[in-house]
């Protein structure tokens, strides 16, 4: 993952990244919980999101008004 630190540091940070997808009747619901050590930007989640095109739902951080 880009932008990893060294998990030995003690200045690293980690961050809880939560995703959600509700399903529907006939799948099933999906809770993912994903642990990084080091960034808390777009970089993640476009990662993570590849070429992935809906609604995405977050807290009001400011770096993610550009993922529309």
């Amino acid at each position: 993952m880009p932008g990893e630190k060294d998990a030995t540091d003690p200045q690293s940070k980690y961050y809880m990244w939560v995703y959600h997808s509700p399903g529907t009747d006939n799948s099933t619901k999906i809770h993912l919980y994903d642990c990084d050590n080091g960034l808390r930007s777009t970089e993640v989640i476009k990662y993570f999101l590849g070429n992935y095109k809906s609604i995405i739902v977050s807290d009001v951080y400011v770096l993610y008004h550009i993922l529309g």
